[in-house]
């Protein structure tokens, strides 16, 4: 049996100690003070990186949260948007005339 755990995702991948240490704390709040001063010592560092004295946006979402608010934010309330859905839905079959 191995004595060091593996990370699987994507792997078999060799976890080092460190790592195993620090997933071993306990979880930051998303809603708290830490989580708020954190997030805002990122924003000001991206600033740097970006070379760019206007704000930087973080969202803690997936990658369909950033979308969405990509969306709802270039339209104007109220603004005139024609909703659709795409996939394989099919409406009720009507039965023909005869």
């Amino acid at each position: 049996m191995r004595e060091t755990p593996n990370l699987r995702i994507p792997g078999p991948t060799p976890v080092p100690a460190d790592v195993l240490e620090a997933v071993a704390r306990p979880m930051v709040d998303h809603r708290g003070r830490e989580f708020a001063a954190l997030i805002q010592r990122v924003a000001e560092r991206l600033k740097e990186f970006y070379l760019t004295k206007e704000d930087v946006l973080l969202l803690s979402a997936s990658g369909t949260g950033g979308l969405e608010a990509a969306v709802v934010n270039t339209l104007c309330w109220p603004s005139a948007s024609a909703p659709s859905a795409t996939g394989s839905r099919r409406s009720p079959r009507r039965s023909a005339p005869r």
